[in-house]
């Protein structure tokens, strides 16, 4: 019997040692693949980790019969391709959105202060938690793992928190200051 069998069959009958199993014969090589379709190692990581989580949820389990390797792979690739889609959708949305109305109406030199100013300002009355995220990613260049850490929180913590605060900052500036923010920041 294959180890992809007998760790078919374990998952099947419910029993963790399979998903421990698949875990280690799959996890890193997964990993690798993952890395060729998103631009870093912590987002093939967190995309494979998702693939394991909603394979050992779901009843996905049935309709595995024989090739959980093919089966894996052919989730992480499009895992990875809806993740990439998602995100490119959202640059090019963010962008558009925004750019178009702030080079109609680019400020003169005080103009831009103000605006300067006002996302200071709104930068400052976030929740400390917000602020100590957004300001580690975006003005320190930390990545999400060395935030967690050092803010001993989860990696997920951080990605949900950092998304909130964006949307929060889309809501409360104009849509001026929030195009100009997003040139500071990328």
């Amino acid at each position: 019997m294959r180890p992809e069998d007998k760790i078919l069959k374990l998952l099947k009958q419910g029993n963790k040692l399979g998903l421990e199993l698949l875990f280690k014969q799959f996890y890193k090589p997964l990993v690798v693949y993952a890395s060729k379709f998103v631009e870093s190692e912590e987002e093939a990581e967190d995309l494979v980790q998702e693939v394991f989580i909603s394979f050992w949820e779901s009843d996905k389990l049935a309709t595995v019969q024989n090739y959980i390797r093919g089966y894996l792979y052919n989730s992480v690739k499009n895992k990875c391709l809806n993740y990439r889609k998602k995100i490119d959708k959202i640059k090019i949305k963010g962008i558009d959105n925004y750019s178009e109305s702030l080079f109609e109406n680019f400020p003169d030199e005080d103009g831009f202060q103000e605006k300067i100013a006002k996302i200071n300002a709104e930068i400052d009355k976030l929740p400390e938690r917000s602020k100590e995220i957004f300001v580690g990613v975006y003005i320190h260049r930390l990545k999400y793992d060395e935030i967690a850490e050092e803010l001993d929180i989860s990696k997920n913590t951080v990605k949900t928190t950092l998304s909130r605060t964006m949307k929060s900052l889309r809501e409360k500036l104009s849509k001026e200051s929030f195009a100009l923010l997003l040139l500071l920041i990328s």
